[in-house]
């Protein structure tokens, strides 16, 4: 499906993808942790109860982060360009330090 511009965006529209997914609870809870963000509004059913939505609410960043993923083909000729131009990037090693053991000569050896 090709995008729309705005002035062909009708009031109440609904617009069916055909790329769904459910999100549950705990995707939601992780969502949140993963990203440090302790809002009761997202966490706290209690706290949700007395709320206008009366349970938690979705975390927008990751509902935002879903939308932009369905929004992008599976199979794009500008992915595949990207790809051939940055394919020597690598993550970077573990921000862990490394364990050292020390030994009797004084030594220190990576485990």
């Amino acid at each position: 499906m090709h995008g729309l511009y705005l002035e062909e965006f009708d009031v109440g529209m609904v617009i069916r993808h055909p790329i769904t997914r459910t999100v549950t609870e705990s995707d939601n809870m992780m969502f949140s942790m993963m990203t440090m963000n302790p809002q009761p509004l997202h966490i706290d059913f209690a706290f949700s109860e007395k709320t206008e939505w009366g349970r938690p609410l979705v975390n927008s960043l990751f509902t935002l982060g879903l939308m932009i993923g369905i929004s992008f083909p599976r199979h794009d000729p500008r992915h595949d360009d990207w790809q051939s131009r940055h394919n020597g990037n690598r993550l970077p090693a573990s921000a862990l330090p490394r364990r050292h053991c020390a030994h009797r000569d004084g030594g220190q050896k990576r485990a």
